[in-house]
């Protein structure tokens, strides 16, 4: 669940810099794909057992 809302919240601070015309909010990006890519981890091997 904490997951989950680390990548919502991520996601929105780099659509709110992106829209305001600061775009080293991309770097931001790197970390919510890492966040995601964790996430998705966990709910697969949480569904194999």
């Amino acid at each position: 669940m904490i997951r989950l809302l680390l990548a919502v919240w991520i996601a929105v601070v780099v659509v709110v810099l992106c829209a305001t015309g600061r775009w080293w909010g991309l770097v931001f990006v790197v970390p919510l794909v890492l966040d995601l890519y964790l996430l998705r981890r966990i709910l697969v091997g949480g569904s194999s057992r």
